[in-house]
């Protein structure tokens, strides 16, 4: 019986050191589990610098910088007209001629009125000088060979303008008649261009135009022309902003060459360079970067350090899209939390899971 009894008091006391182990066991687990549970998962992000220079894109059709649109200055038929469109013309060449012989005609009336007109002069100066006319006389003498002078000139300036000329030398773009047909004062009849001087008109925003001025070199892409990039000059920048689209016209002049490799005005220019140059600026994510609604507290972000989040305080500089300058309270190779810190305290602790460039 003794023995029995003591084999029972043993089989207890093992029942017990296991139930014992198991507490502890579990008493472990649950230890490290809650010291799992108490650390926030999180992204962060390596401080480094990086470039935060703006890029300034445009588009914009080519020009002639010296173009002309001839008009008729006085109605007629046209009578020769051999220019037609890319015809070459130097300045002071004839364009075409009107019918003329009407004007022509009133021309010589004009001029035997003016002959008449001065004979009667010489007689009535003649008899003035001795005296047998009065002065009244004589200055309505002078008047009327003045006033056939005039008209003599005038019909002869009406001649001329049958006589269609184009004033600079270039291309012909554009030729909006045919021969034989009747043309209206003021009717456009040609246009002229220069294509020895080719320039683009970007519309630049007032925020951007600030950083441009004359005589700087920039890119230009032109789709007509693939793969090549051509060296534009400023030439310059108008002093207001258009009122409808609130841009300000910069004038880019073309290469001498231009006409020669291929550009004509009309076609697509594309301007891509970088302006507001910052190089090599310390910049994190801005949405990293919080804010307190109320109070004096600045703008702040969450190091990570032992495994813990550290409110420090930043001073922001620009911002470029999703990155944001900082100018004082952090340095490069610091780690923080990448994502908008509202939710997050001070001494959290957190373990890193992700790394967010």
């Amino acid at each position: 019986m003794s023995w029995c009894r003591a084999r029972e008091q043993l089989t207890g006391v093992c029942i017990i050191l296991l139930i014992l182990t198991s507490l502890a066991a579990c008493s472990s687990g649950d230890a490290e589990e809650s010291e799992v549970d108490d650390s926030v998962a999180i992204a962060a992000h390596e401080v480094t610098t990086r470039e935060l220079s703006r890029s300034l894109s445009l588009s914009a059709l080519v020009a002639a910088r010296e173009h002309v649109r001839v008009h008729a200055r006085i109605s007629g038929n046209l009578q020769d007209l051999s220019i037609e469109e890319g015809d070459g013309v130097a300045a002071g060449d004839l364009l075409a001629s009107l019918d003329m012989a009407e004007q022509r005609a009133e021309l010589t009336r004009a001029r035997a009125m003016e002959e008449q007109a001065q004979l009667t002069y010489d007689r009535t100066r003649e008899l003035y000088q001795r005296n047998s006319l009065s002065s009244a006389e004589y200055q309505q003498a002078r008047a009327d060979l003045q006033v056939a002078s005039s008209e003599t000139e005038l019909r002869q300036a009406r001649v001329g303008f049958g006589e269609i000329t184009t004033p600079i030398s270039g291309q012909v773009t554009g030729r909006y008649v045919e021969p034989g047909e009747h043309v209206q004062e003021q009717d456009m009849l040609f246009s002229i261009a220069d294509m020895t001087t080719l320039v683009v008109r970007f519309g630049v925003s007032e925020l951007d135009v600030r950083y441009l001025k004359p005589g700087d070199s920039v890119p230009l892409q032109v789709d007509a022309l693939p793969g090549e990039t051509l060296e534009g000059e400023i030439r310059r920048i108008y002093p207001s902003a258009e009122s409808d689209s609130r841009r300000v016209p910069v004038e880019i002049t073309l290469p001498e060459d231009a006409f020669e490799r291929g550009v004509r005005p009309g076609y697509l220019v594309r301007l891509a360079m970088p302006i507001d140059r910052r190089e090599d600026i310390l910049a994190i994510p801005t949405l990293a970067v919080g804010t307190e609604g109320t109070g004096d507290a600045g703008p702040f972000v969450y190091r990570v350090r032992d495994d813990q989040l550290e409110r420090q305080e930043v001073t922001p500089g620009i911002v470029r899209g999703q990155w944001t300058e900082i100018t004082e309270g952090l340095e490069k190779g610091d780690t923080i939390l990448a994502t908008n810190p509202r939710d997050r305290r001070d001494g959290e602790a957190v373990r890193i899971v992700e790394w967010r460039e």
